[in-house]
């Protein structure tokens, strides 16, 4: 949103020849349009459904960060983190605090990929009987497809982010146990 209001000012610039007063009429909406998103960042002053409202990805981020470290505490940081999505993988590590190791992202069925890509092909699977907390945003999600990977899977645990008594979003962290083997996280194409 940022760049939307430097658009006009940049158009002035380039014409230069322009009097000063052209300067105003541009400086004054590119003001008033970044106080606007300023305001629905804080306040949500504009009734935006939430996936459409771009403010809401702001908002969250640092509660499940906290979650993600106290599973991660739980576990005595032995699991892999699975997260749906390039976005939420690169938010869970970087909120998580995670180590690159202990990070993979599925991105549609049966496309996985460690995330920082098997720099050196040694480890494209998780180890027999290790253990993993997959995270989502109650999207499309694809923790029924991981499931069958391992022996066990354990209920839920969900955080909801509001902002202002308005739901933005749900994130859920499910924990498995015991790897039984059959993912390739390089490249692994759905039956």
């Amino acid at each position: 949103m940022a760049y939307l209001t430097l658009i006009p000012l940049a158009g002035a610039w380039l014409n230069h020849r322009q009097k000063k007063s052209t300067y105003y009429l541009v400086l004054l909406p590119s003001a008033i349009i970044a106080l606007v998103g300023l305001l629905q960042a804080l306040t949500s002053v504009i009734p935006i459904p939430p996936r459409s409202d771009i403010t809401t990805r702001l908002h969250g981020w640092s509660a499940m960060g906290e979650t993600i470290r106290k599973i991660d505490r739980q576990t005595n940081q032995r699991v892999l983190f699975i997260a749906q999505g390039a976005p939420l993988t690169a938010l869970v590590a970087f909120y998580g605090l995670l180590p690159p190791n202990r990070i993979a992202e599925v991105n549609g069925k049966g496309q996985w990929k460690y995330w920082w890509m098997n720099w050196d092909k040694s480890y494209i699977e998780p180890p027999f009987g290790s253990d993993a907390v997959f995270v989502d945003d109650n999207r499309n999600s694809e923790v029924n497809f991981i499931a069958s990977f391992y022996q066990e899977k354990l209920a839920s645990e969900s955080i909801l982010i509001k902002k202002n008594n308005r739901e933005l979003r749900t994130l859920n962290f499910t924990h498995f146990r015991n790897y039984l083997g059959g993912l390739n996280f390089d490249l692994l194409k759905a039956n």
